[in-house]
């Protein structure tokens, strides 16, 4: 397991951009959150707030497709692990003009398949645009399910944009927006990090109901995040492929359990009804089943977490400054 990036550190100021006609502002990272797989995953606060962002100066949760630091990304794209010196040879594929035309057939043209004997720098263009299109997915299902927010979902602040630049000019930092074309080259969107910025829950995963709460309360919990997540995922228009207790928060309150609050998070692996009729969505629905789902995988909890699925991850460990059950989700 691999140490934090140091463009990640606690202390670090990134600036991030709502929209192209909103200014610039910049948040200060607090704490690193969990294992990071999928994404970058922060507590930070807001420095500025010329954006006019609706956050006040509590902790927020900001969530990065950081092409860099997914290696489950990575790891199913082919793409060797990041190195500054590959992100070069990225900037030296956009400013000669070959990576628009990788990107634009691969955008074009649905079929077409991934060449895993490309080279690294091809691969790495590619997955600008594989992280692009799972982040608006999940961009996607945070709209769908709107009315959730703040209630059994996250609230979503905004949706947010990070430009990276050249590596000999910033190092791995990220930097002030940019628009020459001479710094970015020719695909400007591949320096384009795109992300979240949420309301922050503190709690535990639902994997640790069973080691969180009293041997009574257990029962009562887990029907409250199997019922949480049957109300949540009954919409119409949209299903969860992949749902997993770890991705479910039960904010903290050792006093109360009353006042215990259940929260789905990590709407990455969802999927839109498109053209499918009445009949093809109802048996997509009754196969993924995402309540029964989440029911039998609360049968028997695990009591501690599973570290790592066979890839290399980012752990916050060295500088965790939260107690353990305080995650909000590690996807």
């Amino acid at each position: 397991m691999d140490s934090l990036p140091t463009c990640y550190g606690k202390g670090k100021i990134l600036t991030l951009q709502v929209s192209a006609d909103q200014e610039p502002f910049n948040v200060v990272i607090e704490a690193a959150h969990g294992i990071w797989s999928h994404s970058v995953n922060l507590l930070v606060k807001v420095l500025e707030n010329d954006a006019n962002i609706e956050v006040t100066d509590k902790l927020v949760f900001l969530k990065l497709y950081d092409r860099r630091f997914s290696p489950a990304f990575r790891e199913r794209w082919d793409v060797k692990p990041w190195t500054p010196a590959l992100e070069e040879d990225l900037h030296a594929f956009s400013q000669i003009g070959a990576a628009r035309t990788v990107l634009d057939i691969w955008r074009d043209s649905p079929h077409t398949e991934y060449d895993f004997s490309a080279p690294s720098y091809h691969k790495e263009a590619l997955l600008s645009v594989i992280m692009s299109e799972e982040w608006e997915k999940e961009n996607d299902a945070y709209r769908v399910l709107k009315a959730h927010q703040g209630k059994f979902i996250p609230r979503m602040i905004c949706s947010v944009m990070m430009q990276i630049g050249p590596v000999s000019m910033v190092g791995t930092e990220p930097i002030p927006l940019l628009d020459d074309p001479l710094i970015l080259g020719q695909s400007p969107e591949m320096f384009e990090i795109d992300g979240f910025l949420m309301e922050y829950y503190p709690g535990f995963p639902a994997t640790k109901i069973a080691c969180q709460t009293d041997p009574g309360d257990w029962k009562h919990l887990k029907n409250r995040v199997i019922a949480t997540v049957g109300h949540v995922m009954e919409s119409d228009t949209i299903l969860h492929e992949d749902i997993r207790p770890k991705n479910v928060v039960i904010t903290y309150d050792k006093d109360c359990l009353r006042n215990h609050r259940v929260i789905m998070t990590d709407f990455r692996s969802t999927m839109m009804r498109d053209t499918e009729t009445d009949e093809e969505w109802a048996e997509m629905k009754k196969r993924y089943d995402e309540k029964g789902m989440m029911e039998a995988k609360l049968e028997n909890p695990p009591r501690r977490r599973q570290e790592g699925d066979g890839y290399r991850s980012y752990t916050a460990s060295a500088w965790w400054n939260f107690d353990d059950y305080d995650i909000m989700t590690h996807d």
